[in-house]
């Protein structure tokens, strides 16, 4: 029997692990991202806002998608 995923937990902030984090909260699938530094974790947050934010004001997504 399948079943779909229904969350996925990323260790590591940094560039590959928050742009993972990014893909998969587009894709509508809950996100738990971890990092050892609390900075780092900061520092990918902010990125994946941001990057959000710019996909919205190119209209690549949709608003709803950014604040979800």
């Amino acid at each position: 029997m399948a079943q779909g995923i229904r969350k996925i937990g990323i260790v590591g902030a940094g560039q590959m692990g928050s742009d993972i984090a990014h893909v998969c909260a587009l894709a509508g699938i809950p996100v738990v991202l971890n990092d050892i530094a609390s900075q780092r974790m900061k520092d990918a947050l902010a990125t994946i806002n941001g990057n959000m934010a710019r996909q919205v004001s190119k209209k690549r997504i949709r608003s709803e998608e950014h604040t979800s």
